[in-house]
């Protein structure tokens, strides 16, 4: 994957890459006048390369944009680069990923473990609401 750092996608100059797994990578961007930080989600030039791999990509975004709940990301642009990459352009929600959580204190405490599912659970709901089965 070419390196993006520095590079402006969509109206925002990507900042440090801050995840990557099988599908692609994340990346913190800024809007360099609003200020205003935002995580970029971008395929990995083979997927990009997939048809049927860029259209789910973008039909997830489209489902996830129709949901509208406080317990799943808003996504706010996608699109693709000059050579064909595809990205997705999110807001940028601060704070540490439950692996993270899980490392510092792997016995949670019930009302935390409970508070956690909750909203995973609120999340799903709202999904299969609106005809999205998570995978």
């Amino acid at each position: 994957m070419a390196e993006l750092v520095g590079r402006t996608i969509g109206n925002y100059v990507v900042q440090k890459e801050v995840g990557r797994g099988g599908m692609g990578a994340v990346y913190l961007a800024e809007h360099p006048r609003l200020r205003r930080r935002v995580a970029v989600k971008v395929l990995h030039p083979d997927m990009s390369r997939d048809a049927e791999m860029v259209a789910r990509f973008f039909n997830e975004a489209r489902a996830a944009s129709d949901i509208k709940n406080a317990h799943i990301v808003d996504i706010l642009d996608f699109g693709e680069l000059s050579d064909g990459t595809s990205y997705l352009i999110m807001e940028w929600l601060e704070g540490r990923s439950l692996s993270d959580v899980l490392k510092r204190e792997p016995l949670m405490t019930l009302p935390r473990v409970a508070h956690v599912i909750s909203g995973v659970g609120r999340a799903l709901a709202a999904a299969h609401a609106h005809g999205v089965v998570h995978r």
